[in-house]
């Protein structure tokens, strides 16, 4: 499929809730992305820990500084914020948050690059507006969540965003900083979901037309040193909702993992800082393997930073994988697709898997302090799933199968249809008082590849029961996603 834009720029201005038509070649197109974005399921925080919102007293004016805080929490991209307000900020979501322009006029003249995402006029959580932020507190420790408007890769030699590093770090004066965001897995023993928290960040500038002749365009800056195991507190109970969602898309048998210094899958995880938009795939097109475990366009800066900083707050780099490696043996414009139907569906869901890292770290680094009420914990679970992102509707799925390709049609057995599946339908059956295991049912399976190149398996599940009463069902099912149905009963 032709993209009007690169990669790079789909996936820094890409918002979830709401798509840019520029970046898609049709309307149908458009609508499946829309639809298929997964958002973050709720988190079941221990008692008293859950990240509650604490919202200023007065709305603060966009042009004033920042405010001193424990914690200083930097994310990049509209989907990992929309993430972290989920489940940091709940109840306020990215368009609640506030407006960061402090000393704006000296930036305007230093970001030149023609597809910064803060030059572009089109994009309102972007065009010049250095950031979005909003607060919580972690038992007792309040930490600024900022969504920056700068990008490095992408705004121009002057390196702005180093700049917006050392205004806000100046403004906050906060003891623990934390850089997060979506990156690219490299390697085959990193997978969708997992996230590494550095040991070293690394620049690797290959562009010659942006740092590819930098003088620190191969400069590595280690990270601080954080207690052993930072993320021990974070359970497998409170990554498992957001863990089922990815495990049919893992390609490793393992659960989700963190990589961290001394962890089992990598003693010394390293994120690697590229000029240019890059993943890793199995035949090493892009270079990258055996400088790191995630590549992102954005961190190494931070290090950077830090290093000309004096008495520098404890800092650290956390990446979730929202890209696997890719099959080299695909030609790059199949690969591409591949890599933006992933990130599209899932790039929400792995920013899961960082942000608990970045409690985690708050938790062991940060004083805990009084643990919240437990009624604002409960709170937090009521309000932790807004419907932002456009329901998928058996009108979307008409267009998807006639625009999309490879329509096939079967008849299924029931032990094909996966238990998932199964126990959706098996719920809307029995919310109309029909039991499936008295029920004469068949199966049909459907598949077909929609434009994104994402590939799709419904079982349509025709149900008859005659007693006592004639009842007749047919339910159109994607994994748990009941897609339509039509029932009837005999008066």
């Amino acid at each position: 499929m032709k993209q009007k834009f690169d990669l790079g720029e789909f996936v820094i201005k890409y918002d979830p809730v709401a798509p840019d038509p520029r970046f898609f070649e049709t309307a149908t197109e458009m609508r499946s992305a829309s639809t298929a974005t997964l958002w973050p399921q709720p988190v079941p925080w221990p008692p008293g820990t859950a990240p509650v919102a604490d919202p200023p007293a007065t709305s603060p004016h966009p042009t004033d500084p920042l405010p001193q805080v424990d914690v200083l929490l930097v994310t990049w991209t509209a989907g990992e914020a929309r993430a972290l307000a989920e489940l940091f900020t709940p109840g306020a979501q990215l368009e609640q948050w506030s407006k960061y322009d402090h000393n704006l006029e000296s930036f305007i003249p230093k970001v030149t690059g023609k597809k910064a995402p803060f030059n572009d006029p089109k994009l309102a959580l972007y065009y010049h507006h250095l950031g979005l932020y909003n607060f919580c507190r972690i038992g007792a420790v309040r930490v600024l969540c900022f969504k920056s408007g700068l990008h490095f890769a992408y705004d121009g030699p002057a390196i702005p965003v180093a700049d917006l590093w050392n205004q806000i770090l100046d403004e906050t004066k906060a003891r623990l900083v934390i850089t997060t965001g979506t990156g690219g897995g490299i390697g085959a023993n990193v997978d969708l979901g997992d996230a590494v928290i550095a040991s070293d960040t690394v620049f690797d500038c290959t562009d010659p037309s942006k740092f590819g002749n930098a003088p620190f365009k191969n400069a590595s800056y280690a990270a601080s040193a954080l207690p052993q195991n930072p993320v021990a507190d974070v359970t497998p109970a409170m990554m498992q909702p957001n863990a089922a969602v990815l495990a049919g898309a893992r390609k490793l048998p393992a659960p989700l993992q963190f990589l961290y210094a001394g962890s089992p899958v990598a003693a010394s995880p390293k994120i690697v800082t590229t000029d240019t938009f890059a993943y890793d795939d199995t035949s090493n097109a892009a270079g990258l393997q055996g400088l790191g475990n995630v590549c992102d366009m954005g961190d190494a800066v931070l290090g950077m930073v830090m290093s000309g900083r004096q008495a520098a707050p404890t800092w650290t780099a956390i990446r979730n994988v929202s890209d696997p490696q890719m099959d080299g043996n695909l030609p790059q414009p199949a690969r591409d697709q591949d890599a933006r139907a992933i990130y599209v569906k899932y790039q929400m869901i792995t920013t899961v898997s960082s942000v608990l890292a970045g409690w985690g770290i708050i938790r062991k680094t940060a004083p805990a302090g009084a643990p919240i009420a437990q009624v604002a914990a409960a709170v937090r679970m009521l309000v932790a799933r807004p419907r932002l992102v456009p329901q998928r509707t058996p009108s979307d799925v008409l267009m998807e199968v006639v625009a999309g390709r490879g329509l096939s049609s079967q008849d299924a057995t029931k032990a094909e249809v996966p238990r998932p599946t199964l126990d959706r339908l098996n719920g809307e059956l029995k919310s109309v008082n029909v039991s499936l295991s008295d029920s004469d049912v068949t199966y049909r399976l459907l598949k077909y590849t929609d434009e994104l190149n994402a590939p799709h398996v419904l079982y349509l599940a025709q149900v008859s029961l005659e007693d006592p009463e004639a009842f007749r069902g047919s339910y159109l099912l994607e994994g748990c996603e009941l897609v339509a149905k039509r029932e009837y009963v005999s008066s």
